[in-house]
């Protein structure tokens, strides 16, 4: 299993102590008796499965990122109507990401419970990060392939 694997399959979780979810675990656990308050002894009873809280999440926030994401590519002159329609998407694109917080947030906690933020200098200097500007790269392929 490549590294990728690791994260995006969630495989990570199951080398994790169920304490390190803790926090999660009891945000889970009020919200959805909140949601659910016939439901509480049997909520209480099970635990709460991180695992399929993040694949189930991260699939939909990968969804989400795709229909979020910019208009692609390059039109061949300006279309007035095509623009419209750009304006009419965005305006639902600005409507979704606008409320993506409380979904990455949760990402956040369950990929690293200490939800740590780390600086760009801090990687590039003790991890080797390298630090390019890719939407400058972008869009140089784009200006040579188009």
């Amino acid at each position: 299993m490549t590294n990728l694997d690791y994260l995006v399959q969630g495989e990570f979780l199951y080398d994790r102590e169920d304490h390190e979810n803790a926090v999660l675990s009891e945000k889970v656990r009020e919200t959805i008796i909140s949601l659910y308050p016939n439901m509480t002894a049997h909520i209480n009873e099970r635990p709460i499965n991180i695992s399929w809280l993040y694949n189930n999440l991260f699939l939909f926030r990968k969804e989400v990122y795709k229909l979020t994401y910019p208009n692609g590519g390059m039109a061949e002159g300006f279309s007035a109507g095509l623009h419209f329609s750009f304006y009419l998407q965005n305006k639902l694109k600005t409507c979704i990401t606008d409320n993506l917080n409380e979904i990455d947030e949760t990402l956040w906690l369950i990929l690293d419970p200490a939800k740590r933020d780390i600086d760009m200098n801090t990687l590039v200097s003790q991890y080797n990060y390298i630090d390019h500007d890719f939407k400058a790269i972008d869009f140089d392929w784009e200006m040579e392939n188009y």
